[in-house]
């Protein structure tokens, strides 16, 4: 299969540029802050630089118009002269044989005008390049320098506290992603209003998620990490929510909300649309966060990997038909999903127009040595007491399973919609591809929960779709309740990847081959699943 990617350009490290404008995603973010403040000596010192470079700009200007005055005749009459458009005549005037007449005054006029041109060019470049800088100065150093307080002490939440293991550290260093964390708290610094604030947030946010897609698809260099892994991107977003936590600012923000515009810029849910090219179908999915990681701190989540390795992909689908992929990373937060981070993420490509999406499918991490398709998603809670990243529950159990808070009203199980029997027919290595039709409920007039293998039964309740009561389950519901309200005519579903194994044995090492070639090929097949689950019917 043909694969294009549409991220042209390879990334400029976020070194290279001042911090309010990071570079690595092969292009430049609009500014979204003043650069850092210059020191000056003193108010004195401003203004004599101002009044000198004032009088050495005009003189070569008042000059200039002076002997423009004082030569104007014969800079009229050599042009008559050479041109024969005497006052404003359009008939040529025939050379002498022996040369044109007037030849000497045109060489003396001419050597004027080009001297009138230099000072002017260097009248206005310096007009241009230093006025800016002694006018503006002054500003900044009227305000105090820096727009931030020493950065305070704030205890980190469950997740960020994890940064304190080295290993995290490291993986984002080997991706070459340390400028990062290390410029983030400089650029902070340069904002000086809530707007301007959230301006470079998002600004950075999206830097972190293009370097990241450019990475893993092998257009950034630096690192010594396999292109496509996902976990430089989890731990450097991480590290910069605990930079965004310590941030002192001199005016107020709402720093909750400015951290859910940092998730969803870094995650790809914004600047990360579709492109509307005739014939081209579009493929839609989502990814996760690793998870477990109190267990394992060094674990991946193969379907980030995929939807970094995917994202803006042109692919050719399996009738020969091109497509065109576009992909989210999903935090394992309850809370996130709770503040409608996967209605956000899906909304704007199920909303009609011309570069909404053709077929949706989430991806998550599944059980063993299968791929799964989940035939039913559940509109239950019910995995406590497993947590989410932050150490959260979900509040339901098998026993007493709970409904998400805000979610929108629907059935108590979706079926899928995607060509089930189609991918299973056409996909089966490396890994087996399998229908998966199990659920858990609770049957009507019933108060214990029962487990089927058929789906479920008319009246019951869910207590697990064929991915659990967990956030797998969750986002398949909440992505393709949102399908039946705004797209119910298109396909969608979730699809289980198979558990990431291969890391070493050796705690401290952070990869090793078998790792990455699993991660690999599991990519590989989330990509051969989309080019048959795509095809029109």
């Amino acid at each position: 299969m043909t694969t294009e990617t549409v991220h042209p350009g390879a990334a400029a490290d976020p070194a290279a540029a001042p911090p309010s404008r990071p570079t690595a995603t092969g292009r430049r973010p609009d500014r979204t802050g003043p650069r850092a403040p210059r020191a000056w000596a003193s108010k004195a010192a401003v203004n004599t630089v101002l009044i000198m470079l004032t009088l050495y700009t005009l003189m070569p200007i008042s000059w200039l118009l002076i002997a423009a005055t004082k030569n104007r005749r014969d800079l009229f009459a050599c042009s008559a002269r050479r041109t024969g458009r005497v006052g404003g005549g359009v008939e040529p005037v025939r050379a002498a044989a022996a040369g044109a007449p007037g030849e000497g005054d045109s060489r003396y006029v001419m050597s004027h005008r080009m001297m009138f041109l230099r000072r002017a060019a260097s009248a206005a470049a310096l007009l241009v390049t230093v006025l800016p800088v002694v006018v503006a100065s002054p500003a900044h150093a009227a305000d105090g320098g820096s727009a931030c307080r020493p950065p305070a002490s704030v205890p980190l939440d469950a997740e960020q506290a994890r940064l304190a293991d080295a290993r995290s550290t490291a993986l984002v260093e080997r991706a070459g992603f340390g400028d990062f964390v290390r410029r983030f708290p400089a650029a902070l610094c340069t904002t000086r209003s809530p707007a301007e604030a959230e301006r470079l947030l998002v600004s950075w946010g999206q830097a972190l998620w293009q370097a990241s897609v450019l990475r893993a698809q092998g257009q950034r260099p630096g690192g010594d990490l396999t292109p496509g892994d996902d976990r430089p991107l989890y731990w450097a977003r991480l590290g910069m929510t605990a930079e965004l936590a310590r941030w002192q600012p001199k005016f107020t923000v709402d720093r909750a909300a400015l951290r859910a515009r940092f998730e969803d810029a870094s995650r790809g849910l914004t600047d990360n649309a579709f492109r509307t090219a005739p014939g081209v179908r579009r493929i839609f999915i989502s990814g996760f966060d690793p998870f477990g990681l109190d267990a394992e701190i060094r674990r991946a989540n193969p379907s980030g990997s995929a939807a970094l390795q995917l994202n803006g992909r042109r692919v050719t689908l399996a009738d020969g038909s091109p497509a065109e992929i576009r992909a989210v990373v999903l935090p394992v937060r309850y809370a996130d999903f709770d503040a409608g981070m996967v209605e956000r993420a899906f909304a704007p490509r199920l909303a009609a127009g011309p570069a909404s999406a053709d077929i949706i499918t989430t991806v998550s991490q599944g059980y063993p040595g299968i791929f799964t398709l989940e035939d039913w998603a559940g509109r239950a809670r019910s995995a406590d007491p497993y947590p989410d990243n932050a150490r959260a529950l979900s509040g339901g159990t098998r026993e007493r399973p709970v409904t998400a808070p805000g979610l929108g009203p629907g059935p108590e199980f979706i079926r899928t919609t995607l060509p089930a029997n189609a991918v299973t027919a056409a996909v089966q290595t490396p890994y087996p591809v399998l229908l998966n039709t199990e659920v858990t409920e609770i049957p009507a007039g019933g108060t214990a929960p029962v487990d089927r293998a058929d789906g479920p039964t008319p009246g019951s309740r869910a207590v697990a779709g064929g991915g659990g009561g967990y956030l797998s389950n969750e986002v398949a519901y909440r992505s393709n309740r949102l399908r039946a309200e705004l797209a119910p005519h298109l396909p969608g579903g979730h699809l289980h990847t198979p558990v990431l194994t291969g890391l070493p044995a050796d705690p401290q090492l952070l990869t090793g081959p078998e790792f990455e070639r699993n991660e690999s090929a599991i990519t590989a097949e989330v990509r051969a699943v989309l080019e048959h689950a795509a095809v029109r019917r």
